[in-house]
């Protein structure tokens, strides 16, 4: 809340009013379960540049909240019977917040809560703050490091097992049974997206697993994102049934190189941007189609910032977590995809998925 308050002097706000369930997780320490499959169930946090902050919860999740949030000040509403945008408006105007800037997910809360808002609170400016929340949330805590460590090994450790036993004849249903199972045996919670795609649909981006019956010669691309304590893993693996071809070695040698070349320029006080500079030199040096982006950070959602892309500007500090992810789809016949975790460290950085060795492509026999 420190930081929260810092931003909110820095950007002339009274408040900081949380929203979307990431946000809200990470402004309290803690996640609300249901706001992320519930979305009229809204949990909203309130945090003033002066006072005591407070949190808006449904009443079946009031005790959760109680016992987890940082926020004590903990306000519920009747699910159904009560509108929470109103409890919302009526704890403003208790803090005598109903006027001057409000920060504000504008990008988030639905048309309809913001003209009730609105209506009950004429004289508020509303800011939209997605960007300041972005900044703040792009540095981890250890507790938060902690986790997306431990998750982002089980997840590897996942992959792993599964292209030790597949073969051909099986399908990639079978190859998901074998990844899931491994993955919550290592403590996962749960699973956000589980992309398995052989052959021809290695190729489709965000395919989920399917009776496709994998053949020697495919090329199988699994991206993993799983959750503990609702933080993300995001790790991707490509394999190739049998000997490679010499083309495919070529190919996965251009990526393993496009992420090399990319972490040389990984440290504290350089901006994204110049992480996708380098990435678009190495890359277009191979004749090939640079993608809009060579990764994103990471947290309790994929893509967010930092984004290392050619329009962000943001940064890098210790504590920030993102992706790195060379991607080459050719539509329809194979696709390759090498994906990890990186963590920015006080000197440079510590690559977090570094159980299996990317160095070659990985053959399953």
């Amino acid at each position: 809340m420190k930081r929260e308050r810092v931003f909110m002097q820095e950007k002339g706000l009274d408040a900081l009013v949380a929203i979307s369930p990431e946000n809200v997780a990470y402004s309290i320490g803690c996640v609300i379960p249901s706001q992320f499959f519930a979305r009229r169930r809204h949990a909203i946090s309130i945090i003033p540049l002066e006072g005591s902050p407070v949190l808006i919860v449904a009443d079946m999740e009031e005790g959760h909240a109680k016992s987890y949030s940082l926020i004590q000040d903990i306000r519920s509403y009747r699910e159904f019977l009560q509108d929470p945008i109103d409890l919302l408006a009526d704890v403003l105007n208790e803090k005598k917040l109903d006027h001057g800037r409000m920060g504000m997910e504008l990008t988030y809360i639905p048309t309809r809560d913001f003209e009730i808002l609105h209506k009950r609170l004429p004289k508020v400016e509303f800011v939209e703050c997605e960007e300041i929340f972005g900044e703040l949330y792009a540095i981890k805590n250890e507790k938060q490091i902690d986790i997306l460590r431990r998750v982002a090994r089980a997840a590897e450790k996942a992959i792993k097992e599964g292209f030790e036993t597949i073969r051909p004849g099986m399908n990639e249903y079978e190859l998901a049974r074998t990844m899931i199972n491994r993955f919550y045996s290592e403590g996962g919670d749960n699973i956000r997206l589980l992309i398995v795609g052989s052959g021809e649909r290695s190729s489709y981006p965000n395919v989920g697993p399917s009776d496709r019956v994998i053949k020697k010669g495919d090329l199988i691309r699994v991206d993993f994102l799983g959750l503990s304590e609702y933080f993300m893993s995001d790790v991707c693996r490509t394999a190739v049934v049998g000997e490679p071809t010499k083309k495919q070695k070529q190919i996965w040698h251009k990526l393993v190189e496009t992420k090399d070349k990319v972490l040389e320029t990984v440290k504290p006080g350089v901006k994204a941007c110049q992480i996708y500079d380098a990435y678009l030199k190495v890359w277009t040096s191979f004749g090939l189609n640079p993608l809009r982006f060579i990764g994103h950070g990471l947290g309790l959602s994929t893509h967010e910032r930092p984004l290392l892309s050619d329009f962000d500007k943001l940064v890098l500090q210790e504590g920030m977590v993102f992706c790195i992810e060379p991607l080459l789809l050719t539509p329809s016949v194979e696709g390759y995809h090498l994906e990890d975790e990186i963590l920015i460290t006080k000197d440079g950085y510590k690559i977090l998925t570094n159980l299996m060795d990317t160095s070659e492509l990985y053959e399953i026999r």
